[in-house]
């Protein structure tokens, strides 16, 4: 195909149209991500799991949930529903979603406050994410020596950031406070 053909023209201007429309929805996701920090995050929190590409997460059926960023282009939103949790991870490459079924009775049935369910981690960060008993309304969280991890807790659902590799993930010990105030749990996570 000789440089300035008809057809040379076309598919460079096909290109061009479908870079334009790819870099669009990037920065529409970019934008919602950016807004993670004003003042309404559940509103933020559901544009997001609305971008996402599960189309299995309904927001007639989750509720948006916890919501925490490394500051390097990474995020994670997590929704609850009685039965399942949906997490969407917005990477500077793109997004990618899953539902996980971890219910309120496999909990109790552990005896457990919480469970984690995954996360995705680079060379810098780890962002992970869980379910919790309904009532619980702060989790935190700590590395080996003791030093706080970032996290967020909302809708029976938590998201946490450790400022290491995954694979150099130490075991974390955690704190559960309930909405009395009262710390229902105190150990390993």
């Amino acid at each position: 195909m000789p440089i300035g053909s008809t057809r040379a023209t076309g598919v460079v201007a096909t290109a061009v149209v479908l870079l334009l429309v790819l870099i669009g929805d990037l920065v529409r996701v970019e934008a919602l991500a950016g807004r993670a920090t004003a003042q309404d995050r559940e509103t933020t929190k559901a544009e997001l799991l609305a971008a996402c590409p599960d189309r299995k997460i309904d927001l007639n059926t989750f509720r948006p949930g916890a919501m925490i960023d490394d500051s390097r282009g990474n995020l994670i939103v997590v929704a609850s529903s009685k039965r399942t949790i949906a997490v969407c991870a917005r990477q500077p490459f793109g997004s990618t979603s899953g539902v996980a079924e971890i219910t309120e009775m496999g909990l109790r049935g552990r005896r457990r406050v919480l469970a984690t369910t995954g996360g995705l981690g680079d060379d810098a960060n780890y962002l992970g994410y869980g379910r919790t008993l309904p009532g619980i309304v702060k989790i935190e969280l700590f590395l080996p020596d003791g030093t706080a991890v970032r996290t967020d807790t909302a809708a029976e659902t938590f998201a946490f950031l450790v400022p290491l590799p995954r694979d150099q993930m130490p075991d974390l010990t955690a704190k559960v406070t309930d909405q009395h105030g009262t710390i229902v749990y105190e150990g390993p996570l």
